[in-house]
């Protein structure tokens, strides 16, 4: 949900979701928006940031659950057939 919240916050779409879980430990972008956008839900950077950062077991499981949860969203096909197409905000003219 912190992931979804923080991209929504951005302008992005799905696809930075994706980018962020495919590598989350390596993802800063979701937790500075949480961390900096006045619109944030407070405190919502913390739990993420201890999750993510905690012991490498709870980080592990935490990142295998995530990806799993959202791997359909992974293959483009059915990511097509599940979301609608529209660009990001930064990407609109």
């Amino acid at each position: 949900m912190v992931y979804f919240h923080a991209s929504a916050l951005a302008g992005d779409t799905l696809d930075a979701v994706l980018r962020w879980l495919a590598n989350p430990l390596e993802s800063p972008e979701p937790a500075e928006i949480l961390l900096t956008h006045p619109a944030a839900v407070t405190h919502w950077h913390g739990p993420l940031q201890g999750v993510l950062t905690g012991d490498d077991r709870t980080a592990g499981n935490t990142v295998t659950a995530i990806q799993q949860a959202m791997a359909l969203f992974f293959h483009p096909d059915i990511r097509r057939r599940c979301v609608r197409s529209r660009p990001a905000r930064h990407e609109r003219r």
